[in-house]
């Protein structure tokens, strides 16, 4: 009875261990990261650092991504216990700007469970366009404006207006050399509805000729 009752104890103690071990995940020092890359940034990287701190290999089945745009060296391995690592991730950038938001999901061997790692990236446009469309109803002949600022750690070399709408009278003001300027525009038959572009160009040291367009409406 007695070898029997040490049998079965042995027994549960191995299911423990071993239900124990399908769902340990490995400790991350953080599981979210911020970032933010100057302009024309085409890729970050992100660092997750992590230690196993269970008694028991771990291993990394696969990792999941939320977007293409998401590379990793790292794929299927073993982490020894007390070993520690890291996770590097890549963000391509290219065409993406503003808060970006993508997530990496480490799934173990044997477990439905799985660790999330966000990465936050807030990527600026060079130009920052305010508003980003002027808009008149038919009758209103008010001025209007439209502030055009370069990121602050660009060397811009000039920005011009190499297009106007015919049916707007417009004018570019520089209110601090390449740091910050404004577009003024009204209809000049307010009563007419129209829909025109006007076109901006600049010029960053080291980069191509760059250009922007903006619509002014009249309904």
């Amino acid at each position: 009875m007695y070898k029997q009752i040490k049998i079965a104890s042995a027994l549960f103690a191995l299911i423990l261990t071993l239900h124990v071990h399908a769902f340990s995940s490995l400790k991350w020092a953080e599981t979210s990261v911020t970032m933010h890359p100057d302009p024309y940034t085409e890729k970050v990287l992100a660092e997750f650092h992590y230690t196993n701190l269970t008694k028991s290999p771990i291993r990394i089945k696969k990792i999941e991504t939320s977007c293409g745009c998401m590379t990793t060296s790292e794929s299927a391995k073993i982490i020894q216990p007390g070993s520690k690592g890291v996770l590097p991730i890549t963000v391509n950038l290219k065409g993406k700007y503003g808060v970006i938001k993508e997530v990496a999901r480490v799934l173990y061997d044997d477990s439905k469970e799985a660790d999330g790692l966000v990465i936050t990236i807030i990527n600026p446009k060079p130009m920052k366009v305010s508003p980003p469309f002027l808009y008149w109803k038919s009758g209103d002949e008010k001025e209007k404006s439209i502030s055009l600022t370069p990121h602050p750690h660009l060397k811009l070399k000039y920005l011009q207006m190499i297009e106007a709408p015919a049916a707007f009278v417009t004018e570019l003001v520089t209110k601090a050399e390449n740091k910050s300027y404004v577009i003024k525009a009204k209809p000049r038959k307010a009563q007419t509805p129209v829909r025109e572009k006007l076109v901006v160009e600049w010029k960053v040291e080291g980069r191509e000729l760059e250009s922007l367009t903006i619509y002014l409406m009249v309904k």
